[in-house]
């Protein structure tokens, strides 16, 4: 979860990456029935306060997992959608 310290396309990057794994975690926890994974304290921030955010953020992020992960069941939201749609 840690972001690169220089704004750079690779950050930009990074940051659309834990974007995409908050809604992937924020949907498995909901189809196991366990808590939401915790966000960031704080959307938007730069400098060394972006820093200190993220390592916060990783930190509960990882006690979340360490709680949760014998109770995950990874499943694809859609799959039955697509199974009566017969999309492949």
């Amino acid at each position: 979860m840690a972001t690169p310290d220089d704004p750079s396309i690779f950050s930009i990057n990074h940051h659309n990456l834990q974007l995409r794994l908050r809604v992937l975690l924020s949907n498995v926890a909901s189809a196991s029935g366990v808590s939401q994974p915790p966000g960031p304290s704080k959307e938007y921030s730069d400098g060394p306060e972006r820093l200190i955010i993220q390592k916060q953020w990783h930190e509960s992020l990882s006690k979340w997992w360490e709680m949760n992960q014998d109770k995950i069941k990874f499943e694809d939201p859609w799959a039955k959608f697509l199974d009566e749609q017969k999309v492949d």
